[in-house]
C-alpha cells in the first residue's frame, strides 16, 4: 500500500495498526543466532559472557517485568561509578570533591552511557516496549532504556569475569575521552575569586590581584580586556572577557584550575593487579572558602 495514495482515514489507520515503537529484537526472546546480535557481542568482547546472561543485560522492564536487567543494570551502574571515580582520583589527585563528582556524572550520566549504548547499536539488539503512559515514557523511555543496557553489560562483564573484566570495558568504552574540567569548575565552582584567595591564604602565599595585560575596543560594541591574576610576581591565571569583571572571573578560575588540575602521568590505580602495589599520590584537603 503506498501511504501517499491513502485518504486520511486510512492512513490513520494504517499508522494505528502499527503499534507502538519497538527494538528489533521485540519478541519474548532473543535470538542469540542472529548475525546482529553476534556483531554486537564481538564488537563489545561479549564472546566469553553467558548466552542468557547477555540475553537478560539486554531486556529492559518494558519488555520483560519479572526477568529483566534491573539487577544488573544496579550492579554495572555501582561497578562504573567506583572505577570512573578511582581514574579521575587517581590522575587528579588535587580535585576538590565537588568537583570530582560532577567529572564522575558526566561520565555515567544518563546522555553519556545511552550515547555510549547509541555508538555501539544496544538500541538494535534490546528488548523495549515504549509506555503508553506519558509519565513512565518519561522515566522508561527509549534514552533510559539504552542506559539500563550498558549498566546492564558492565554488571554482567563484573558477574560473570570478575571485576578486572568490568574495569578494562569501563576504561575502553566511557574512559577513553579526556575530561572537561573547565566545564566541570564552571558547574561546581560559583565563585572562583573567593575560592582563590581560600586556597592563596591556605598556603599562606600572597593575596591575588588582578592585572589587565590588554585590552582592545574598549569605546567599541564588542570590547576584549585580558586580565591577569598574581599572587606577588607570579601569574597564577589568565582570562579574557567582554567587560573586565568577565575577564577576572575566568582569570580566577583558570588559577584554580592550574592547581587542582595538575595530572598525574604515570597512573597506577589500587584495582590494577600487580604484586607491588604502590599506593597513588593522596592530594590535599580542599581550602574552603
Amino acid at each position: 500500500m503506498v501511504l501517499s495514495r491513502c485518504r486520511p482515514s486510512t492512513l490513520r489507520t494504517a499508522i494505528a495498526s502499527y503499534g507502538p515503537q519497538r527494538s528489533l529484537f521485540h519478541h519474548s526472546s532473543i535470538s542469540l543466532n542472529n548475525a546482529g546480535l553476534y556483531a554486537f557481542r564481538h564488537r563489545l568482547n561479549l564472546g566469553q559472557v553467558d548466552d542468557q546472561l547477555v540475553e537478560r543485560a539486554l531486556t529492559h522492564s518494558t519488555a520483560d517485568a519479572s526477568n529483566n536487567n534491573a539487577v544488573l543494570s544496579d550492579v554495572g551502574l555501582a561497578t562504573m561509578n567506583y572505577f570512573t571515580v578511582e581514574y579521575i582520583h587517581a590522575k587528579y589527585p588535587q580535585l576538590p570533591a565537588r568537583v570530582l563528582q560532577t567529572i564522575r556524572k558526566a561520565y555515567t550520566s544518563l546522555a553519556s552511557v545511552s550515547s555510549l549504548g547509541e555508538r555501539v547499536g544496544v538500541q538494535h539488539v534490546m528488548r523495549w516496549e515504549r509506555p503508553q503512559d506519558l509519565d513512565k515514557s518519561i522515566t522508561n523511555g527509549h534514552q533510559a532504556a539504552v542506559c539500563s543496557c550498558v549498566n546492564a553489560i558492565v554488571g554482567a562483564l563484573y558477574q560473570s569475569q570478575g571485576p578486572l573484566a568490568a574495569r578494562q570495558f569501563v576504561h575502553d568504552h566511557l574512559l577513553n575521552r579526556p575530561a572537561d574540567l573547565t566545564a566541570a569548575f564552571q558547574i561546581a565552582v560559583k565563585d572562583p575569586k573567593r575560592e582563590l584567595s581560600a586556597l592563596l591564604s591556605h598556603q599562606k602565599k600572597t593575596p591575588a590581584e588582578s592585572r589587565l595585560l590588554s585590552e582592545t575596543g574598549r569605546l567599541s560594541r564588542s570590547p576584549v580586556y585580558v586580565v591577569g591574576v598574581f599572587s606577588g610576581e607570579h601569574k597564577l591565571g589568565e582570562g579574557f572577557g567582554s567587560s573586565l569583571r568577565m575577564a577576572e572571573f575566568r582569570a580566577c578560575r583558570d588559577a584554580l584550575i592550574s592547581h587542582y588540575g595538575q595530572e598525574q602521568k604515570d597512573l597506577r590505580l589500587p584495582s590494577e593487579p600487580t604484586d607491588n602495589y604502590v599506593p597513588p599520590v593522596l592530594g590535599e584537603s580542599e581550602a574552603v572558602a
